[in-house]
């Protein structure tokens, strides 16, 4: 039963029976999020991943924030994993990453939310970045050593800023749409289940600077993608008792980052550990709070 600790939460949030969904979570799930931004900065909203949460409350699911700012699906960004000199990186050293980073949590499900990093300017084009997400849909389950069920979030809309130069908006959402196309044939491809997220409401309340999304519109995406998937709606923002389910799985999300991406790899673990090594053992630390916040989730 999901976060037990909370005697009147299952009241108040859990889900009765309804028809079967159009993609649910299973006991025992392990879900892994990957993505750029949009997936990074839910760790601190905690929305879709509270959502998923007391929709299943029946089952035990965990989650692993894995997003990165700027990341594309060749894992571009996550050279600050590396563990050798910074500029001596193999040419695949992100993606290298990326696959130890499943290896590691060997996540039953993926959440892919890339896009928006790729269609900023200088960003991938289509067709390469389309690669990259097949390369990665279909490597994931060698590196996790299972099998691997997917569900893939289109980018965000380009909400318009103030006073921002029309031309230069067109361009951008022009760039969004073929991105999202690229998604969306890839996710019917492959009959992996696909959320637009490009009818979300332009509220000017959901984004911080027309592309990044506020706690506001992680709670708008997480709402959104709740209708998409057929799931039951259910109070998962109201009362104190999902206030209290926020507060743990926010406080997981923190321990969590700090065990998966600490500061300084490379002094810790890599080519320096003679200067800080001696601090690698407090790393695994974490894992114990994050388990601490995971049985009261539970």
């Amino acid at each position: 039963m999901r976060y037990s600790y909370f005697p009147g939460l299952l009241v108040s949030l859990a889900v009765s029976a309804f028809s079967a969904p159009a993609f649910e979570l299973r006991d025992g799930d392990r879900v892994a999020m990957l993505g750029d931004a949009l997936i990074e900065r839910e760790q601190y909203a905690g929305w879709l991943e509270i959502a998923a949460t007391t929709q299943f409350p029946d089952r035990s699911v965990i989650f692993r924030n894995l997003g990165w700012s700027a990341d594309t699906p060749a894992g571009e960004s996550r050279n600050g994993l590396s563990l050798v000199m910074a500029g001596s990186e193999t040419p695949d050293e992100g993606w290298q990453q990326l696959q130890i980073q499943l290896a590691t949590y060997k996540p039953t499900v993926v959440l892919l939310g890339y896009g928006m990093a790729a269609s900023l300017p200088g960003g991938q084009p289509a067709k390469q970045f389309g690669d990259d997400l097949e390369r990665l849909i279909e490597k994931a389950p060698k590196s996790t050593g299972g099998g691997v069920r997917f569900l893939i979030l289109g980018a965000p809309p380009r909400f318009e800023r103030p006073g921002e130069d029309p031309e230069k908006l067109r361009l951008h959402r022009d760039s969004l749409t073929e991105i999202n196309s690229v998604l969306q044939e890839i996710a019917k491809k492959r009959n992996i289940p696909f959320v637009s997220l490009a009818d979300l409401k332009q509220d000017w309340a959901y984004s911080q600077n027309g592309i990044h999304l506020t706690g506001e519109g992680y709670r708008a995406v997480a709402r959104h993608i709740e209708k998409a998937l057929g799931w039951k709606p259910t109070a998962w923002d109201k009362g104190e008792s999902a206030a209290a389910l926020r507060k743990h799985v926010l406080k997981k999300n923190e321990w969590f980052f700090n065990r998966s991406r600490p500061a300084n790899m490379a002094y810790i673990f890599g080519f320096r550990k003679g200067e800080q090594g001696k601090n690698a053992g407090e790393i695994a630390e974490f894992d114990k709070l994050v388990a601490e916040e995971e049985a009261i989730i539970a």
